[in-house]
């Protein structure tokens, strides 16, 4: 049987994907005690209790990807301990809502612009909150070998990289947008403190829309130029580390190339005659969709600890301002 994708092994007999659940019945005798819970695996995306789940440990089911062998039991918990590594931003949620009041509060007692200014700025960390989950959740999704019911036919498994790969090349373009949505947040949260910080540059004060707002925020480009330390160091380091080096090279990749190749997505001919110094076998440019999505791991970690930092900086200059009180605030 062709296991170049994916096959599973059953009671010591490999089936193809699409053959999952005649395999399953025809089995039933030898796995009484995990019945129910196999049978139901394909069909529903919720996790199974820990209960369920260790009915399935001394299960004789494993899928074969790669040249490993997995059982069922490990393939959920690597899912799991995948989300695990992945943490969500402990700064970065629920700010917009937290300071609403203080901030209307002191907007009318001082009569100033500078508080919503604050405000919008909170709203674009908001907004990268929200990003970041989305991002992650698209990664988990690119991290999951084998995908349960959809649209998709199981047969050998090729379905399976192609949905992962999917996913993982939405998840690269997000977390790259993570990138630029920081950028918009230190840019509002700096640029409107004209004489305030000793940013002697255009005030907000004249824009209406949330676009007009974006179209005059700073390009990733501009960062060695015109970002205020300690902003402009915390976000270099982080340009020029290899994950968000890549990620970043990526994304243009998929955004103006019409995708990344992944080792075994799209299978190429045969020909490799080199024309006049020309060899197609060198155009290939295939990546290991398991590295890949490792490399995202790492961003996605050190991120997150950026975004935290960068958020935390930006509430520090605000209440050493005046705009913010200073309770509730770390350093």
């Amino acid at each position: 049987m062709n296991n170049e994708y994916m096959t599973f092994e059953i009671c010591g007999t490999l089936y193809k994907l699409s053959e999952y659940d005649e395999a399953i019945k025809k089995n039933q005798a030898t796995i009484p005690y995990c019945y129910e819970e196999l049978k139901e695996f394909p069909y529903t995306v919720r996790s199974l209790t820990n209960t369920n789940l260790e009915k399935i440990k001394e299960a004789p089911l494993f899928i074969l990807y790669r040249n490993l062998k997995i059982s069922f039991y490990d393939f959920l918990k690597d899912n799991w301990s995948f989300e695990d590594q992945l943490p969500l931003s402990t700064s970065t949620n629920g700010l917009e809502v937290y300071y609403d009041s203080e901030l209307a509060f002191k907007h009318i007692k001082n009569n100033d612009n500078y508080h919503s200014v604050i405000y919008e700025t909170f709203r674009v960390i908001q907004d990268l909150h929200y990003l970041i989950a989305t991002a992650r959740w698209a990664l988990i999704q690119a991290h999951r070998i084998l995908h349960f019911r959809s649209g998709l036919v199981w047969q050998d498994g090729w379905e399976q990289l192609w949905t992962r790969a999917t996913w993982l090349n939405n998840a690269i373009v997000l977390y790259d947008s993570c990138f630029d949505k920081l950028v918009q947040a230190i840019w509002i949260g700096t640029e409107s403190f004209v004489g305030k910080v000793g940013l002697n540059r255009t005030s907000l004060y004249d824009i209406k829309t949330i676009d007009e707002l974006y179209k005059k925020c700073w390009h990733r480009d501009d960062i060695p130029k015109k970002m205020p330390d300690p902003f402009k160091s915390m976000l270099s380091s982080f340009r020029c580390s290899n994950w968000g080096y890549n990620v970043s090279n990526y994304s243009q990749k998929i955004k103006h190339r019409g995708g990344m190749r992944y080792d075994g997505l799209f299978p190429f001919g045969q020909i490799s005659i080199a024309d006049n110094g020309y060899d197609p076998s060198a155009t290939r440019n295939t990546k290991d969709i398991d590295v890949v999505i490792s490399e995202l791991k790492e961003y996605h970690i050190a991120f997150v600890g950026l975004a935290d930092s960068v958020t935390e900086k930006l509430k520090n200059v605000f209440w050493q301002h005046g705009y913010l009180t200073g309770e509730d605030i770390t350093f």
